[in-house]
């Protein structure tokens, strides 16, 4: 049986929406050693607001990012522009290596 709320089971590649309070999770394949380096999603809501950070964790070839309903809850509703930011662990130097956009919708009624 699989486990919906296991990140290393999740779909491949970045959220197209994201639903307040609800739990959502995703894959990217990167070749990123964790030992040198972290990923995360940095999510900024188009009509302003404050930025919203998710932090992946790798798992072999993959690395996994996972957002919780209570988070969600939390974030601004409607488009948010997204970058892939890899981070350098011994000097904190960051790299942006994709960007994108999400929607964040109230409830699934609202898509």
């Amino acid at each position: 049986m699989t486990d919906f709320f296991d990140p290393t089971v999740a779909p491949i590649g970045d959220p197209v929406t994201i639903i307040k309070g609800r739990y959502v999770a995703w894959r990217k394949l990167l070749d990123v050693d964790s030992a040198l380096y972290s990923v995360k999603y940095v999510f900024q809501p188009r009509a302003g607001g404050v930025a919203k950070t998710v932090t992946g964790s790798q798992s072999g070839d993959y690395w996994t990012f996972a957002l919780t309903g209570a988070l969600s809850a939390t974030w601004v509703e409607g488009d948010h522009a997204f970058d892939v930011v890899v981070v350098r662990t011994s000097d904190s130097e960051e790299a942006v290596i994709a960007s994108g956009s999400s929607k964040v919708f109230a409830s699934t009624a609202d898509r």
